[in-house]
């Protein structure tokens, strides 16, 4: 682990957005974060009243409950998070799903990453750790953009997913918040993407590794990837086609990460199930994306 040089220890908030959550795993992802920062706030998206109740009685003493009341996108709940944290003078905001468990000490060595970069002259837009799901022993394949690092065990990369992902609060005043549009799915994509057209770079620590649900694993032709629910593939196909269009995108990401994304999708068109729902909802997303309908999934 990169040497912690910080003068002061900085002022670290958690954002844990929950949607119904695992209310074991949940316990278990607070118990963890309690002890890595100084405080967290839980958005809830619209979960049961039951279950808001269950999730309150989970927190601990730096733990705050924020319930939204009903689903407004995880794009607009880590909003109203990163707000929270402002407002209660956080330095930096790490991100949390519910799905996600991260190791102990795993915020301190994601810190000390930021101090190293700054030494060596990098803006930093967010570092997160390397995700892997223990259900299906998946890993984050991960490809470096062809530069040295000036720092060891660091990944220059295009975007990284938000859930553990360290941002600094001042970067987060200059880049701006999530876009609420997109509700859910490309939202890290397109504010890694809009961070880095401010000169910031985002960067995976390749020696922190955090267990992250990352869908559901479908056995294809011997292979596990991850699915979705047929609405997340509507989101993920209306997001993509809007992303696609937007003037700013690199021809790199046009023509090469945008198909793959694609690519990803169809396989599982063809896969996931039921197949006629899975196709309705990509074929409303496409036409949804093209219309440039965005916001909350429309019916």
């Amino acid at each position: 682990m990169v040497q912690h040089i910080f003068s002061t220890m900085p002022r670290v908030a958690a954002v844990i957005v929950t949607f119904r959550p695992d209310l074991d795993r949940l316990k278990q992802l607070l118990a963890a974060v309690e002890k890595q920062v100084q405080f967290s706030v839980v958005v809830d998206n619209g979960s049961p009243t039951e279950n808001v109740m269950r999730i309150r009685q989970c927190l601990a003493d730096s733990q705050h409950l924020i319930a939204l009341g009903e689903n407004k996108g995880i794009a607009a709940a880590q909003n109203v998070g990163l707000a929270y944290a402002r407002d209660h003078r956080a330095d930096y905001v790490l991100l949390l799903d519910q799905d996600s468990a991260p190791a102990d000490g795993m915020v301190e060595q994601l810190l000390s990453y930021f101090s190293a970069l700054s030494n060596a002259g990098r803006k930093v837009a967010a570092i997160g750790p390397r995700l892997a799901d223990e259900r299906w022993k998946s890993e984050q394949r991960l490809k470096p953009k062809g530069r040295e690092q000036e720092v060891a065990n660091l990944l220059e990369v295009d975007h990284i997913i938000a859930s553990g992902s360290v941002i600094p609060m001042e970067v987060i005043g200059a880049v701006g918040g999530m876009k609420d549009e997109l509700f859910i799915d490309n939202v890290d994509i397109e504010w890694c993407l809009r961070a880095s057209r401010h000169g910031y770079t985002s960067f995976i620590a390749t020696n922190v590794i955090m267990d992250h649900q990352l869908g559901e694993p479908m056995n294809v032709m011997g292979r596990i990837i991850p699915t979705h629910s047929p609405m997340r593939h509507y989101y993920m196909v209306r997001n993509t086609v809007w992303l696609a269009r937007q003037p700013w995108l690199s021809s790199r990401w046009r023509y090469v990460k945008v198909p793959k994304i694609a690519l990803h999708l169809s396989i599982n068109a063809v896969f996931a199930r039921p197949h006629r729902e899975h196709w309705r909802m990509m074929l409303r997303g496409l036409h949804h994306g093209l219309k440039g309908r965005m916001g909350k999934g429309h019916e």
